[in-house]
């Protein structure tokens, strides 16, 4: 009869013997494999496609109020509450005296007005009406994605088009005045969007349905709550050590806490030391070339904004 082996959490609660924190124990031992791998350059190379699709987000007015001195058109209050503005949106204008109907691109947006990038017309106007603004121009990036690499391409049938990536910050400060962002074609720049884990780019291009590769780096997937082994070969002994060091921690047992921590930094030495003598794939390799370079792994740096520090 086989033995049922013992959850990650169990071992935890062994260790600090406990049974009132097995709620903090899933997170920390989540919060766990993060830091280990950020620190040691555990990661996932993961190449993507991502197919992109503009959203329409539906919306109706037909009083629209705009001035011509500050390229401002205003409507209902909380007409735009539920529409957040990215640099390349733009909004379908359907009516309106003088007005040449079609899409007008976006340059800001608040809950009761938006500014367009081009004028509707010399005059104050109370009668613009529009239908829709189209929004997204967007590649969603994988769960858990720690850097995105240099190389991403726009995919368009057969054909494929690099695109570099910006920080967001002159991504904004040029859309849309730089003349080739408001013009159609496939996208020339990109930037990383942490926050809603997407890529956004531009200009829109000739058709939205397309596709956007990308290779990340993406920390190793989290646990489920009776997980019996780390998701990362090897790193389960450290882990176990480095969750009920922080479990201690936070419960203010802190010499039981160091005692912990000195042997998660033991275990973690003797994996990557058990891994190097390996002749198979190599899991803390990129922790190798942090050593021999003395320094630290670009890709263990943040991967929001990835040529700016916040």
């Amino acid at each position: 009869m086989s033995q049922t082996r013992t959850t990650l959490r169990e071992r935890v609660v062994y260790n600090i013997a406990r049974t009132d924190k097995t709620t903090e124990i899933d997170s920390f031992l989540d919060a766990g494999i993060v830091e280990l791998c950020k620190r040691h350059n555990f990661t996932e190379l993961k190449l993507v496609d991502s197919d992109i699709d503009l959203e329409q987000l539906s919306l109706s007015f037909t009083d629209g109020s705009w001035t011509a001195s500050t390229s401002v058109l205003n409507a209902d209050p909380g007409t735009f509450s539920d529409y957040s503005f990215k640099p390349g949106d733009f909004i379908a204008i359907s009516a309106g005296t003088g007005v040449t109907v079609g899409d007008y691109r976006l340059t800001a947006a608040d809950d009761d007005s938006i500014t367009l990038a081009t004028s509707l017309g010399d005059d104050d106007l109370n009668d613009v009406a529009a239908t829709s603004i189209w929004a997204g121009h967007a590649a969603d990036l994988p769960a858990r994605t720690r850097k995105v690499h240099d190389d991403v391409r726009f995919i368009d049938g057969t054909s494929s088009y690099g695109i570099t990536i910006r920080p967001r910050s002159w991504f904004l400060d040029r859309w849309p005045n730089v003349a080739e962002f408001v013009t159609t074609g496939p996208p020339t720049v990109c930037y990383v969007d942490e926050r809603n884990k997407k890529l956004y780019y531009g200009p829109l291009g000739d058709d939205a349905s397309n596709t956007i590769r990308v290779t990340v780096d993406r920390d190793p997937t989290l646990f489920v709550a009776d997980a019996t082994e780390c998701s990362v070969e090897l790193l389960e002994q450290s882990l176990i050590e480095w969750t009920t060091a922080s479990i201690l921690d936070s419960i203010e047992e802190y010499e039981k806490a160091k005692v912990f921590w000195n042997r998660a930094s033991g275990s973690l030495a003797a994996a990557i030391q058990t891994d190097k003598q390996r002749s198979s794939k190599h899991v803390a390799q990129g922790f190798d070339a942090v050593k021999e370079r003395g320094g630290r792994s670009t890709n263990a740096e943040p991967w929001n904004d990835p040529f700016v520090k916040r």
